[in-house]
């Protein structure tokens, strides 16, 4: 783009903005977008993305070289394609050369053939994104520097016009009672949440006592059942909660230090029993190249793995699952690594394959029939994915297995000694032996399961049916940490806490034992003075790991 062809371009873009203020409606705000291009550059296919509000979807208002099949197309099929992924991420997604890059998604499945070069930029209403900005070209290597800066330039300047228009007429109401409903629905879910989660951790709590007890096989294998029924209900309230989170946008990364070699084999040991009880062979294959301290969201990187490693096994009969771990790029900060889960089961016809990563879709009713699920675990996963950086693909022959495949970025950290840290782990609680505890629980037979496994860790521990009892014993004697469920009568864990810090002037830490572990419950658990939370049914070892690392915080 020579200076020549820049001052007109300006002078065009300078009177859009000018008139900006007096678009009074959407389909105005698309035609005035579908002057501005072709006075500015021509291109062969383009489209304006903007978010419904009321509907809650990617709508396209404004496509050029799309007939109306293939608009209804683009539209119906927007998340799962170029556009989808730009809205999930906010960020700007460049393919100059689509032969040689591949990528999954693409504008127009009925156009793909055409195009060699793609562009999605994403449309911003001050800090809020509200649409994606989509161009096309038949030509490889199409977009140059200056043209990517000038529609990015359009896109958001269509945004903050797109946020005038939703803040002058009827959608602003609208869009506020959407806002009430969403509230109401978090709210729901979060009472649903603490409902379902109580009884269940008593049922999870019971199974573990029951597990350090002297069973004959016949009990044993009962319990086993029992475990197994226990995790698949919770696995079914995760993966609700989880979609609940992504579709309202509060879904958050929380980036901490770890092995991915350990991270690894945790995954594929969780899986032997299951794979040996269907006969089913599983291997491992780890890159021994990776080997540094590594920083990202191991919890979700772990939740995204279990998924892909349970649904191989489940529809995997006779043959193997196979989980990959591969390096394929390594900076002096960073490595790229390439995930891979493979198996030789039903497989997914390629009609299908669209499907599978659609929210409450399986390939076929009869695959939910036979199998069970949600239809959640892939949608999330794929999600998931793309927070943390990366793409989720898939491939599969009928009947004979599937791959599903990502790769992410991680930094490198400083590279602790493995064992310079006493483990905490079901047979070495010994760091835990005397620390005082006050457990501060209104249900009794969650009392009962909480402080049978504190003292089968030689804790001592005393406990407190209120947050108003919890405020009374902590006047009159010490404890080294504070274990708080959230919702009880006379006083919540919330209140007390913060009395705790204002009025008793304690620093004491205190760990939330909620069975609301939804983003507004953890956020208000560390303004109360929190130290920590964790969700009910929670993991006896990540507990023990938490109690101990906040006592050693503050001795």
């Amino acid at each position: 783009m020579n200076f020549d062809k820049i001052i007109p371009i300006l002078d065009v873009l300078n009177k859009f903005a000018s008139r900006s203020t007096e678009i009074k409606d959407i389909r105005e705000l698309a035609l005035e977008v579908e002057r501005i291009l072709e006075d500015v550059i021509e291109m062969e296919y383009t489209g304006l993305f903007l978010y419904d509000f009321v509907d809650k979807k990617l709508k396209l208002y404004f496509a050029k070289g799309f007939t109306e099949e293939e608009r209804l197309e683009a539209e119906r099929t927007v998340m799962d394609r170029h556009p989808g992924h730009v809205f999930r991420t906010k960020q700007m997604l460049y393919v100059p050369d689509v032969e040689r890059n591949n990528p999954p998604m693409s504008i127009d499945s009925k156009r793909s053939f055409l195009v060699r070069s793609r562009l999605s930029i994403p449309v911003f209403n001050g800090d809020n994104i509200v649409g994606v900005f989509s161009i096309a070209s038949p030509e490889k290597y199409k977009f140059t520097e200056e043209q990517i800066a000038v529609f990015s330039f359009i896109g958001n300047l269509a945004g903050s016009v797109y946020g005038h228009i939703l803040n002058r007429n009827e959608l602003r109401n609208t869009r506020q009672e959407a806002i009430s409903a969403n509230i109401a629905k978090s709210q729901f879910l979060a009472n649903m949440s603490h409902e379902i989660r109580t009884p269940l951790n008593a049922i999870n709590g019971l199974i573990r006592l029951l597990e350090d007890t002297q069973m004959t096989d016949e009990q044993e294998k009962l319990i086993k059942g029992l475990n197994s029924s226990s995790e698949g209900l919770l696995e079914i309230v995760n993966d609700i909660l989880d979609f609940t989170k992504i579709e309202a946008g509060q879904m958050e990364l929380f980036e901490t230090e770890f092995f991915l070699d350990e991270l690894v084999k945790k995954v594929f040991d969780s899986f032997e029993y299951k794979a040996a009880e269907k006969e089913v062979k599983l291997q491992i294959k780890f890159d021994k190249k990776i080997t540094d301290h590594l920083r990202g969201d191991n919890v979700r990187l772990r939740q995204v793995l279990v998924n892909l490693m349970n649904n191989a096994i489940k529809f995997t009969q006779k043959g193997s699952v196979t989980l990959d771990c591969r390096l394929l790029k390594s900076t002096r900060v960073s490595y790229i690594v390439y995930f891979n889960v493979s198996d030789t089961g039903i497989g997914i016809a390629e009609e299908n394959i669209s499907k599978i990563f659609q929210s409450f879709q399986q390939e076929d009713t009869g695959t939910t029939r036979s199998y069970g699920g949600t239809g959640l675990g892939l949608a999330i996963s794929k999600q998931l994915v793309e927070l943390m950086g990366g793409v989720l693909e898939v491939r599969s022959r009928k009947n004979k297995g599937s791959e599903f495949f990502f790769s992410l970025p991680f930094k490198k950290t400083k590279k602790p000694d493995k064992h310079s840290v006493e483990e905490i782990t079901e047979l070495n609680t010994k760091p835990l032996n005397g620390i005082r505890v006050l457990l501060v629980e209104d249900n009794q037979f969650n009392q009962f399961i909480a402080k049978s496994m504190l003292e089968k860790w030689k804790m001592i521990v005393a406990l407190a049916n209120n947050g108003r009892e919890a405020l009374e014993m902590l006047k009159g004697d010490t404890y080294q940490i504070v274990l708080m469920d959230l919702q009880m009568p006379e006083m919540g864990g919330l209140e007390a806490t913060r009395r705790i810090r204002s009025e008793l002037k304690l620093d004491v830490p205190v760990i939330a034992l909620t069975a609301n572990a939804v983003k507004g419950v953890i956020e208000e658990c560390y303004a109360a003075g929190m130290n920590d939370y964790i969700a009910k049914p929670f993991n006896p070892d990540t507990l023990a790991k938490k109690i101990k690392t906040l006592v050693d915080q503050t001795d």
